[in-house]
């Protein structure tokens, strides 16, 4: 192994002791952002309008709002009016929850951004981002996979380049 890849991967494992905490809750997908929503809401009521237009398109808003609902419900405070009128346009049909085709882009994007600073911290030692045509087990990608992997996050060097590639538009 030479002394590029392993000041890499010790740089590495530095990095990801440092972020070990976000590779178990990597997950900020729809529920997550939902809650994250209501949150910034109870805080303050102001954006509560923002959100009830949010949500007549926005998946993550409408479970806010019908999470901001209960929350006031279950704690006997009043219900703002707008809160009060989605609800009704609900009941009555007139307004649905939102669709979505495809995967949701936020999902992942907590270890996707952890691959993607590790690529990069890797970057700085070899100069191979993935095997095309070199050899595989000194490449960015595959450095940073076995990396992830002494953390539980078992991911291959074509996943990696997956992420990198989506993540930062393919920039080599």
């Amino acid at each position: 192994m030479s002394d590029a890849t392993s000041q890499a991967r010790a740089d590495l494992r530095e990095f990801l002791g440092l972020v070990a905490a976000d590779l178990s809750d990597t997950d900020i997908g729809p529920d997550a952002r939902a809650q994250r929503m209501a949150a910034k809401v109870e805080k303050t009521e102001a954006g509560l309008a923002p959100l009830i237009v949010q949500a007549r398109t926005d998946r993550a808003a409408y479970d806010a709002c019908c999470a901001l609902l209960d929350h006031f419900i279950q704690n006997d405070q009043p219900v703002p009016d707008n809160l009060l009128l989605m609800a009704r346009d609900v009941m009555t049909g007139k307004q649905k929850r939102p669709t979505k085709r495809g995967r949701d882009s936020m999902k992942l994007y907590g270890r996707d951004s952890v691959v993607v600073t590790s690529v990069a911290i890797a970057r700085q030692h070899v100069s191979a981002l993935y095997a095309h045509g070199y050899n595989q087990r000194n490449t960015a990608c595959a450095i940073v996979a076995d990396a992830l992997a002494e953390h539980g996050v078992m991911l291959s060097p074509d996943a990696i380049e997956s992420v990198w590639k989506s993540r930062t538009g393919g920039k080599k």
